[in-house]
């Protein structure tokens, strides 16, 4: 009996201290639970933070790579149109260019049917060349020619003019017009290349003294006068007018030849 009692008294001792070993580690249990699962879920809710900013930053960077691979095609399909553009300006200039040369060779030759087309291209090559150099219309030029030589390179005259613009090789020997281009004798006047330069550069000068006065510019050219004569209009000077004429007829037939629309005037100053 005293055995049992005594285990009786050990049973109840474990009875009494077992609920309060039990009560505690629930609690126990309860609070580690709440605490790894707090800290999974702070572990969780960082992970998908770090997740969802770093495909922001990778969509911002592919966004951002986009935008410049857009910006850099379109900058590189606007200088390629724009070089197509350049190409195709270049392209008609060119061809008009072209034509030109053709209608203006062909224009002389009908002037001048004993012309000989070799000697007419050159003309034509050179006439051009200095055109531009001092800014004056082709047409003009080639119309002084006519009027001076009949386009013959070989032309002379008892006074002293020589070549297609009858240039005075005694009147301008000591100018600069001569001695700088190289024309050290007589016989280089009949030269088609250096007779179309100083000849042209003679009449340009004159141009621009005149004040861009085509008629006083054509009348000095032709007389060696700077002044008209005294008592005759502009449109009374003979030598202008055959200028003027000529060169509307070799206009008329550059035309028609090209099919393309020849402009007018003289120069960038032209008086009309």
């Amino acid at each position: 009996m005293e055995a049992e009692r005594e285990l009786g008294v050990d049973k109840k001792k474990m009875i009494k201290e077992k609920p309060k070993g039990s009560t505690r580690s629930i609690v126990y249990h309860a609070i580690s639970f709440a605490i790894v699962m707090l800290t999974t879920g702070a572990i969780v809710s960082g992970i998908k933070d770090f997740h969802t900013e770093h495909v922001l930053s990778v969509a911002r960077t592919q966004y951002k790579y986009n935008l410049n691979e857009m910006d850099s095609l379109i900058k590189s399909n606007e200088r390629v149109f724009k070089k197509a553009m350049e190409a195709q300006k270049d392209g008609i200039a060119v061809k008009e260019h072209k034509q030109f040369v053709k209608g203006l060779t062909e224009a002389m030759l009908k002037l001048q049917p004993k012309l000989d087309r070799e000697v007419a291209d050159k003309i034509v090559k050179h006439l051009i060349k200095q055109s531009e150099i001092n800014e004056l219309d082709p047409i003009l030029i080639a119309a002084i020619i006519y009027e001076e030589s009949r386009f013959n390179p070989m032309a002379h005259s008892n006074k002293g003019a020589v070549g297609l613009m009858q240039v005075r090789y005694s009147t301008w020997k000591k100018q600069s017009v001569l001695k700088d281009n190289g024309v050290s004798a007589k016989s280089k006047l009949y030269w088609i290349d250096l007779n179309i330069l100083v000849g042209t550069k003679i009449f340009a000068d004159y141009y621009k003294e005149s004040k861009y006065n085509i008629v006083k510019a054509l009348h000095r050219y032709n007389s060696g006068s700077p002044s008209l004569p005294k008592g005759k209009s502009e449109h009374e000077i003979s030598y202008a007018n055959k200028v003027l004429l000529t060169a509307f007829k070799i206009k008329t037939i550059v035309s028609n030849i090209t099919e393309i629309p020849v402009e007018g005037g003289h120069g960038p100053k032209a008086d009309n």
